[in-house]
């Protein structure tokens, strides 16, 4: 029996899209894999007509435009063109990738959301018990995976690596709630580790102001008791404690992280002369310019904003942002069966919105793919 052109081309399209979002880990060079399948993939659906865009998401497209608008107004101000032409780029891309998934979404509606939540759960899980293995030293070479001592894998920093590993960590939560298995207990327990071990101290803080909102929203929709995540996280601290103050090397390392560090004053001093500069200047003085402007990146999303796009900038990526938690809460309030998804996704965008108080994150892939699943539809079939 032939079969239905319409489904063979879903099925291809899923499939790379599956392997884009399996291969999300692997970023140490750029273009990384996860770029080019994702690329292929949103060539492909919009080759046969597999990427649509709803009225309801409009206001989302014309936030990201408008925030692309701004960024090449302010090339009249750049010291270096070339920086900018490079810093732009990505910018541009994080958009397309954006526009993608959300016109991948106005087609397969909900599927495509539950489809990417699973697959980064696994990649998720995968990526934190390797980050474990390699933490104490149990795999060959793992010295390549180190950065200052903190794992990196394959990422470029461990600052990226533990935030990574939130939003799985947070459908760790959600199935244990919903369904009480101990394989999920045990998952969410591996993928916190993870995040431990990068000793990242705005992915910590990203992961307990997700898991705080997340458990928020629970008693919002639900109405129902948390008895069950609060025994989990009470048995999960205790292990944790155990094994970090039974472990020189963890209680040590832990301990030093979080205090201040030396480079911090730095830092907080360059979010400073990046907000003086940014807010007299209303469009900036453009991309990727703060490097040079500063001695130091100002390790902060916001206060790059200000001084490379200006308050108006500044202002339409957090009106951006803002909807995109509107229209997931929307969905949440709608949706009979598939709540979860939208409070994971929702809790995971205001964790990275803290964890951006400390790290820019722009261009932090995971970043815009949260942002693009605020806007899938609950809908089973899109919007078509």
């Amino acid at each position: 029996m032939l079969q239905n052109p319409k489904h063979s081309m879903e099925r291809i399209i899923l499939f790379l899209l599956t392997l884009s979002i399996g291969t999300s880990a692997i970023v140490t060079v750029e273009p990384a894999p996860t770029d080019v399948l994702l690329i292929l993939t949103i060539c492909i659906a919009a080759l046969f007509n597999q990427l649509y865009f709803n009225n309801s998401i409009m206001l989302g497209f014309f936030l990201v435009m408008s925030f692309l608008a701004i960024n090449m107004l302010s090339f009249f101000w750049v010291v270096s063109p070339e920086k900018a032409m490079s810093y732009v780029a990505i910018t541009i891309y994080m958009a397309f990738m954006w526009s993608g998934v959300v016109g991948l979404g106005g087609v397969y509606g909900v599927k495509l959301l539950q489809l990417i939540t699973k697959v980064y759960f696994y990649i998720g899980l995968a990526t934190a018990l390797l980050a474990l293995v390699t933490y104490f030293h149990l795999i060959p070479y793992y010295e390549a995976f180190f950065m200052f001592d903190r794992v990196k894998l394959l990422f470029k920093d461990p600052n990226v690596l533990g935030p990574y590993l939130v939003f799985p960590a947070l459908y760790a939560i959600a199935k244990f709630e919903e369904k009480g298995k101990v394989l999920y207990f045990i998952s969410f327990f591996m993928i916190t580790s993870g995040i431990i071990v990068c000793f990242s101290r705005a992915a910590w803080l990203n992961l307990f102001v997700s898991i705080i909102v997340f458990l928020v929203l629970l008693q919002f929709k639900r109405q129902r008791k948390t008895m069950r995540l609060i025994w989990m996280f009470l048995v999960l601290g205790i292990v944790a404690f155990t094994v970090i103050y039974t472990n020189d090397t963890l209680k040590t390392q832990f301990t030093e992280r979080l205090g201040l560090q030396q480079y911090d004053t730095e830092r907080f001093n360059s979010q400073k002369n990046a907000s003086i500069i940014g807010i007299t200047d209303p469009l900036g003085k453009g991309p990727g310019q703060s490097e040079l402007l500063l001695e130091i990146a100002p390790h902060n999303l916001f206060a790059r904003l200000l001084i490379e796009n200006g308050l108006l900038g500044v202002v339409t990526f957090v009106v951006f942002v803002i909807a995109s938690l509107v229209s997931a809460f929307q969905s949440m309030k709608q949706s009979a069966h598939f709540t979860y998804y939208y409070m994971i996704v929702m809790s995971a965008i205001i964790g990275q919105c803290v964890n951006s108080l400390f790290i820019d994150t722009l261009h932090w892939r995971h970043f815009w793919l949260l942002l693009a699943l605020a806007w899938i539809p609950y809908k089973r079939g899109g919007y078509r």
